[in-house]
């Protein structure tokens, strides 16, 4: 199995840290909440869910205080999913405010290949719906250095 050192894995994050220059910058391309800050990539987390309807509840991945206070700024999440069908379920489900009913929230595929990023901190919450076919995904979180 693939680990977080591994040749495609390293790949993958020389990938999303060219996302990410991207997303620094300042003009249009870039968003205004990541210019100057220092963000430092943290491990890439591998995740296989299985097809039993395996899920992940409602949660923010970052929080300004309490528990969920761990630094992180941005998550990107790359599917590895080759042969997924919109039959398998295991969207990612995401919302305005953890409270909002299902008729706001946008779901994304995992299709094979695709990477979200959204903003973290206090925003976006989101889910896992259950997955009917085994579903993996790589999740890398940036960190603000200056929390660290």
């Amino acid at each position: 199995g693939a680990s977080a050192s591994s040749g495609p894995v390293k790949a993958l994050t020389r990938r999303c840290n060219q996302l990410l220059a991207k997303l620094v910058r300042a003009g249009p391309e870039g968003v205004p909440e990541l210019q100057g800050r220092k963000l430092y990539q943290g491990h890439p987390m591998l995740a296989v869910y299985p097809g039993d309807g395996a899920r992940y509840g409602r949660h923010y991945d970052s929080t300004e205080g309490g528990k969920g206070a761990n630094g992180r700024v941005l998550t990107l999440i790359a599917y590895l999913n080759p042969f997924w069908r919109k039959e398998h379920g295991g969207c990612l489900r995401l919302l305005n405010q953890l409270a909002d009913d299902d008729s706001t929230a946008q779901d994304v595929e995992p299709l094979h290949g695709r990477i979200v990023a959204f903003l973290c901190k206090d925003r976006n919450p989101h889910e896992v719906l259950p997955c009917l076919a085994d579903r993996a995904a790589v999740t890398v979180w940036y960190y603000d250095g200056d929390r660290l």
